[in-house]
């Protein structure tokens, strides 16, 4: 076990991680050893990248409608017919299996007079216009024109096809670009694969899923789950479960990680912990609570959590967890994948997605999924459906979120408001971000600035 007066940020990061997984009772994948750490600038950026209606604006075209963005899942649309009604600001997209092995995507908008085609999930057999009842067929072609003799000027037998998006799917998430000219989805996720080798997500299902509007910009809401260096003022009950200062941030490309260690407790805690105290932290114990895990006589608590988590995984899959180390099992790796989708990875159950809530910068969409593994054998569960939260709900209103998580939310969803808001009564012109810990948003700004400028 690592001695504790090594853990200090005088040592990086990385070297951290690597002394922790020499400790570990089986060999850890090479990609999880890996250092990368952001090498560019942007250490203050404009405030008007949060509060800006202008800026609002520019993201809408030159963003949101021109790159990959996360619509779906698979096995929320699993049948010819199944649509899911996918929003982002003002934008509206149709999302529909259109046949077995095919997916398709169009701007929800009659042809006609502009009305919405769908206003919710559902299945169907085709696409009918309530207004006047123009009719396309599940592959976008027109099927009825009332009184078509009214349109005999128009002689394209193409005119009235419902214009494509670019679909494609990666680890069973569906995903569109509104943009015909757009790389391909592999192009842009590059080698984003082999971090999930191990644990594809494609083999996961939404076990749980909730969805509320937060009092924030979009960026504001999700750069909280960019970085750890929050959590000693806001999640004070995890300073003792976890190293949070020694998290190792990668930038890659298109996508960026921030892989941390479990139950060593941080260097900043100032005291020594017993085993049961790292325990009841990590299950969020209350003063009112029995206490569910006892520590185990000889373990440290990093083996005992890890050799629970491998009969877990053992009960939920019906397989040998044998071939994973203790890291990939009880640690944590957050991704993040440009813009605005962040699928955990390792065994990580958590995904979160933020998006600009209508013509508002100061409101967003925040997703919570909780992506879980299943038993193959026995065939994939039905995805949960989107439990929507009003704005006074908080997460523990949504059952389906597990508990604890959902309080760490309700922690994350309190800096949100104040932060839209006092960057709006704010002297400076900009905000400001860390060397090292605030790193994977200045790679997220970086990319934003090519895409969107300014």
């Amino acid at each position: 076990m690592l001695d504790r007066k090594e853990r200090v940020p005088a040592i990086t990061a990385g070297d951290f991680y690597n002394k922790v997984a020499d400790g570990d009772s089986r060999p850890v994948p090479a990609v999880l050893r890996e250092y990368c750490p952001y090498q560019g600038g942007n250490y203050e950026v404009p405030i008007e990248r949060f509060i800006s209606k202008e800026y609002h604006h520019l993201e809408v075209e030159k963003l949101w409608k021109r790159v990959w963005q996360v619509a779906c899942r698979e096995e929320e649309i699993p049948a010819v017919g199944d649509i899911y009604h996918y929003e982002i600001a003002t934008l509206q997209f149709i999302v529909v299996r259109a046949a077995p092995d095919k997916i398709k995507a169009f701007p929800n908008s009659c042809l006609h007079r502009g009305r919405q085609l769908v206003d919710c999930n559902k299945r169907a057999t085709e696409l009918r216009c309530p207004f006047h009842g123009f009719t396309w067929d599940l592959q976008g072609r027109i099927s009825s024109i009332p009184n078509a003799w009214e349109f005999s000027r128009i002689k394209d037998p193409g005119h009235w096809h419902l214009p494509e998006c670019k679909v494609d799917t990666w680890g069973g998430f569906v995903f569109i670009n509104p943009d015909p000219n757009a790389e391909p989805l592999e192009d842009f996720l590059g080698d984003i694969d082999r971090h999930y080798e191990r644990y594809p997500l494609s083999d996961r299902y939404i076990a749980g899923h909730a969805r509320k509007v937060v009092p924030a910009n979009w960026k504001v809401a999700q750069e909280a789950f960019l970085e750890a260096y929050h959590v000693y003022g806001t999640h004070p009950q995890l300073v003792p479960q976890g190293s949070h200062s020694d998290m190792k941030y990668d930038c890659y490309g298109n996508y960026s990680r921030a892989v941390g260690v479990n139950y060593i407790p941080n260097a900043f805690l100032g005291y020594e912990l017993s085993n049961q105290a790292i325990l009841d932290s990590t299950v969020d114990l209350r003063m009112d609570q029995e206490r569910t895990v006892k520590a185990k006589e000889g373990y440290t608590v990093r083996q005992q959590m890890a050799e629970m988590a491998r009969a877990g995984l053992e009960r939920v899959t019906g397989k040998s967890s044998d071939l994973y180390a203790d890291s990939e099992l009880i640690d944590i790796c957050f991704m993040s994948i440009f813009p605005n989708i962040h699928p955990w990875t390792l065994f990580n159950r958590i995904c979160y997605q933020f998006r600009p809530y209508m013509d508002d910068p100061d409101r967003s969409w925040m997703d919570i999924f909780q992506l879980m593994p299943f038993d193959q054998s026995k065939g994939r569960p039905p995805a949960a459906k989107v439990h929507l939260l009003t704005e006074d709900e908080d997460w523990t209103a949504a059952p389906e979120i597990n508990v604890s998580l959902a309080r760490i939310s309700n922690q994350d969803i309190s800096n949100m408001g104040p932060v839209q808001s006092g960057m709006k009564a704010s002297s400076k012109t900009f905000v400001q971000y860390s060397e090292y810990q605030e790193s994977r948003i200045r790679h997220f700004h970086e990319l934003l600035g090519k895409w969107v400028g300014k």
